[in-house]
């Protein structure tokens, strides 16, 4: 299952963005992380493998979106942090440069950077 979080509801199994047959695999979920994380379904999810974070861009956001993910994940979970080297975000860039290092991870260097983080047992 593809669980989708954002604040504003797409209509993404209706505009022809999910293929129909992938429609029943695919999980829209409208709000706020971390909020949101704290209502079904997400907050029942259990053994998460890969996500894949686009959200607030904020380096508290960031450490509630990674301690979500770690609470919920499976023995082994890659994820993707986006604008992780945006000149709009420096505080990202900062965090993931000096301050984390609770798991594994690389950057990118794509346009806004992409940090790639392995959570594993």
């Amino acid at each position: 299952i593809l669980y989708t979080v954002d604040m504003i509801d797409h209509d993404i199994t209706k505009s022809g963005a999910i293929l129909p047959a992938q429609v029943d695999r695919v999980r829209v979920v409208t709000g706020a992380t971390p909020e949101v994380f704290h209502s079904s379904p997400l907050s029942a999810i259990e053994g998460i493998e890969f996500a894949f974070l686009d959200g607030t861009h904020t380096k508290e956001g960031v450490i509630a979106e990674l301690e979500y993910l770690e609470s919920h994940r499976a023995d082994e979970c890659t994820i993707l942090v986006d604008n992780a080297r945006d000149k709009g975000w420096p505080e990202l860039w900062d965090y993931f440069d000096t301050e984390y290092n609770k798991y594994h991870h690389v950057n990118l260097d794509t346009m806004t950077g992409t940090e790639v983080i392995t959570m594993r047992n």
